[in-house]
């Protein structure tokens, strides 16, 4: 969870923040979300998982290391040591309910940087993926998705199923 206010994508008694507006998903789908309730059982019914790739909530209230201030190759260093603790067991998990037409993408284009051949080669090793080169982020200038990838990904599942 997300600090002391527990402001993360799965919680429903949170607002949803830029990482994943409610109106986002609503562009892609077309149609209404009234609330972050139903905004989680749309990403379930799509067979939308979202993994956070740190096991640690790295933020400026609860740790003294955060986000602004590790360094690229601290952050690289710590997911590296915590990777089979961690995002491996997520993954096993992911893997129980994966579909035949799964896609993997990053939310933000410096984690893609940073960590794509770090993770995608976790990716490739359970045949998730074909090559580390198709996974996109869907992040955009100025912040936010770029609504057009994330309905892009969205379609090309749906047309599969």
């Amino acid at each position: 969870m997300w600090g002391e206010r527990k402001s993360y994508i799965y919680n429903p008694n949170t607002m949803n923040t830029q990482f994943f507006y409610r109106s986002d998903l609503e562009f892609c789908l077309k149609e209404k979300i009234n609330d972050k309730i139903e905004f989680i059982n749309k990403l379930n019914s799509i067979g939308f998982i979202i993994l956070d790739i740190s096991p640690f909530p790295l933020n400026d209230k609860d740790t003294i290391i955060n986000y602004r201030t590790i360094s690229k190759n601290d952050y690289k260093s710590l997911l590296n040591k915590t990777l089979s603790i961690y995002f491996t067991e997520k993954l096993a998990l992911i893997l129980e309910k994966k579909s035949e037409n799964i896609k993997i993408f990053y939310r933000y284009g410096r984690v893609k940087n940073t960590f794509n051949n770090l993770l995608g080669e976790r990716f490739l090793e359970k045949e998730i993926i074909n090559s580390v080169k198709e996974i996109i982020d869907i992040s955009q200038r100025g912040g936010g998705i770029d609504r057009y990838k994330l309905n892009s990904i969205i379609n090309d599942v749906a047309k599969k199923c």
